[in-house]
């Protein structure tokens, strides 16, 4: 007999809704578990989701970041993301960011190597006070990168010369076709 977890499951993955409960079939011989598609082609990075991190970080919300909180990076600090990749594949990054003042050299790394490297820009409007521009976002110039024969990687975002600070709100990997 089936459990109601199990038909709920079922009738999910029949309508197309369920990609992954971590419900196994147990009325059959093979015991197999549902796998979610990965998705190789758009990959977005929030923040706050990084796996690991080098320096010093404050989480602060931000109306206008998109989940509404962004990630603070102070001079010589490096957010690691376990990031899935096509191999063999060309990509684009781009990061999100606010800075209130001057310049930051925001370096993106692929498993160590530089895969590029921007100065952030003032993003407080014209009439604003010092300290009233961190809740406007931009987006960085598109970086290209290439891809190796894998598929696990760590992609890095690092605050290298630092005037004052930076937030970062999420980064997009884009494959190219």
């Amino acid at each position: 007999m089936k459990t109601l977890k199990q038909i709920v499951a079922g009738t999910l993955i029949a309508s197309g809704l369920l990609f992954n409960l971590g419900c196994e079939e147990s009325d059959s011989n093979s015991e197999s578990k549902i796998e979610p598609e990965i998705n190789y082609d758009n990959i977005n990075l929030p923040a706050e989701d990084y796996n690991s991190r080098e320096g010093r970080t404050e989480g602060r919300p931000r109306s206008n970041a998109e989940d509404r909180y962004s990630i603070v990076i102070y001079s010589g600090t490096k957010l690691n993301y376990d990031v899935k990749l096509m191999p063999n594949s060309e990509y684009i990054a781009s990061v999100r960011y606010s800075n209130d003042g001057t310049p930051d050299n925001l370096v993106l790394f692929l498993n160590g190597n530089n895969v590029g490297d921007f100065f952030t820009e003032d993003t407080r409007e014209a009439g604003m006070r010092a300290g009233e521009g961190w809740n406007n976002f931009k987006n960085s110039p598109e970086m290209r990168f290439t891809t190796g024969s894998e598929t696990n990687y760590q992609f890095s975002v690092y605050l290298a010369n630092n005037s004052y600070e930076a937030e970062v709100d999420n980064m997009t990997l884009t494959r190219q076709q």
